[in-house]
């Protein structure tokens, strides 16, 4: 691995981390080195937000569908996740394939994320009881796009 990505990596756990609050890291799925499994898998797409490097969204594309991994705002931008997840979504319009489907899943107790997922359009479509380290259950959510 260069220094530039051992560099990028380090950046993008720090805006993971630092953005999560106490009661946040007790559902928080990955350890860091998890984390960095995740960010460095073939298969996972890292969509960058560039303005003051604010947050990012780590995600994984399959034909027409979308699934969400990871999304995290910089803590002096929190309550930008809403306009991420706009500048997310234009960029997947932007690209070749159709994508008709985006999916996510996120802690029952992680009411602020919830509430911008359901802002912008996600909706409840099943749950994974007692899913994260704590005992809470993971809320699984869509959104369709382009249909």
């Amino acid at each position: 691995m260069s220094e530039q990505t051992r560099k990028l990596a380090t950046q993008l756990w720090q805006i993971q981390n630092d953005g999560l609050s106490a009661e946040q890291k007790d559902f928080f799925p990955w350890t860091e080195n998890e984390f960095y499994q995740e960010l460095f898998s073939p298969q996972h797409i890292i969509f960058l937000f560039e303005e003051n490097f604010s947050g990012f969204v780590l995600y994984r594309s399959l034909e027409s569908e979308v699934e969400i991994m990871q999304l995290s705002v910089s803590p002096k931008y929190k309550g930008n996740g809403i306009f991420l997840l706009e500048k997310f979504f234009k960029s997947l319009s932007l690209g070749k394939s159709k994508i008709e489907r985006i999916f996510l899943e996120v802690s029952e107790k992680n009411s602020p994320a919830l509430k911008c997922y359901r802002h912008v359009g996600f909706e409840e479509i099943s749950r994974r009881a007692r899913y994260y380290k704590d005992g809470s259950s993971a809320i699984v959510m869509q959104k369709r796009i382009g249909l």
